[in-house]
């Protein structure tokens, strides 16, 4: 796997994991809708950009797992997205 595109993915993975997890304490505290969701909008945006950048990974076992991980990660999102923004990252 290239260097450069696989510090890309882990920059782009942290930020997401962080914005998910802001939006899960966010929820949980029942803080304001408005910031809640622009953390939605913003980590739609970073979980995007995560999957164009995976995709420009090549076919091997290593890209495999790191294209399961984006896919878990958006799916992740679409859950809180879908159920109000009340189930938080494990």
């Amino acid at each position: 796997m290239d260097t450069q595109l696989a510090t890309e993915i882990a920059r782009i993975e942290a930020a997401l994991r962080n914005t998910l997890d802001d939006i899960s304490l966010r929820t949980a505290a029942g803080a304001g809708r408005e910031r809640t969701r622009e953390l939605v909008s913003h980590a739609r945006e970073l979980a995007d950009k995560l999957q164009q950048t995976v995709d420009r990974l090549d076919h091997d076992d290593d890209s495999e797992g790191v294209r399961r991980m984006a896919s878990y990660l958006a799916a992740h999102l679409t859950v809180l997205e879908r159920d109000g923004l009340s189930v938080q990252l494990h």
